[in-house]
């Protein structure tokens, strides 16, 4: 996955990811909200296929969406975040994401493979969604679930993979979905397990607040004072969320952005020094090989499809 600035936009896409046999950018709106895109206007479901390259530190960066999702790696194996949690997750395991909820992915040790499914649960009858899908959602306990892998859903999915790359095929992914939705279901009653919604919206502002502001200098002061915190507190719930400091998510946010200039357009390195908020650009080639391990001309030959002129 590569992302890169929509200039019409203002927002970000991660591509390739092949939906309905095209390749369908996934869009990121302000406050890192995904604008998922679904094939047909009439059905909120969509499955993407999804390849990551180890050796290009391939990663989708932390992001959440209104619809829920649920991921199959069926190739190598992926380290996912939800939220405060961070797991591997490989083909034994399917993992279904709430609606609203905090998660990224990157490899671990090589290259991995996925199929995802974006979707709304409006194909259920309504009395079924009243009745069990909607009570699941607004459980407080329910912000992701891991479902081990039976014979029979693994040949499921097995199947759904191997479906032509042009057709989604919509009746063997809502039957694993309606499997998957009715085992959550019954996983989660009498859970005692509580999400913090106050604590993960003041989160997403302080997200926000680094979104809108990485093209300038921010200091964890600057961040604790927009979230309306203090210094400490506001260290705390980065740790907690991204297992980071605040400076060192905003540096790795920047580095990211960067990478995905150099290998989706044809800007001189200079000037994709100053649009991620370095300003020199001899401290930023410096932090750019120390995190991808080559200069930022070196990744672009290695991995860009363009050639710097």
């Amino acid at each position: 996955m590569t992302a890169t600035r929509d200039s019409d936009s203002g927002s970000y896409r991660i591509v390739p990811s092949q939906v309905d046999g095209k390749t369908m950018p996934i869009h990121f709106r302000n406050q890192l909200e995904e604008d998922v895109r679904f094939p047909s206007q009439d059905f909120n479901l969509t499955l993407l296929r999804q390849h990551f390259q180890h050796l290009r530190q391939d990663t989708i960066p932390l992001h959440w969406h209104q619809e829920l999702q649920a991921v199959w790696v069926h190739s190598g194996t992926l380290e996912f975040t939800v939220n405060e949690d961070a797991f591997p997750l490989s083909g034994d395991t399917l993992l279904i994401i709430n609606r609203g909820q905090l998660h990224r992915s990157r490899t671990i040790s090589g290259d991995a493979a996925a199929i995802c499914v974006n979707f709304e649960p409006d194909f259920f009858h309504q009395k079924v969604l009243h009745d069990y899908i909607l009570p699941l959602l607004e459980n407080e306990a329910f912000s992701y679930h891991l479902l081990a892998l039976s014979p029979e859903k693994t040949a499921r999915l097995q199947r759904i993979l191997a479906a032509s790359d042009h057709t989604i095929p919509y009746f063997s992914v809502i039957n694993l979905l309606s499997d998957s939705l009715e085992e959550t279901l019954y996983a989660l009653r009498g859970s005692g397990k509580a999400a913090d919604f106050e604590e993960r919206k003041l989160f997403h502002r302080l997200l926000a607040y680094v979104e809108e502001n990485y093209q300038h200098q921010i200091t964890v002061a600057d961040l604790a004072n927009h979230a309306l915190i203090n210094k400490n507190r506001c260290t705390a719930l980065f740790q907690k969320y991204t297992q980071t400091s605040p400076m060192r998510y905003v540096a790795k946010h920047r580095l990211f952005l960067a990478k995905n200039l150099i290998i989706g357009t044809d800007l001189s390195i200079s000037a994709i020094s100053e649009a991620v908020g370095y300003n020199q650009i001899s401290y930023f080639v410096e932090q750019f090989r120390r995190s991808y391990r080559l200069s930022p001309l070196k990744y672009r030959k290695r991995f860009g499809n363009r050639n710097e002129t």
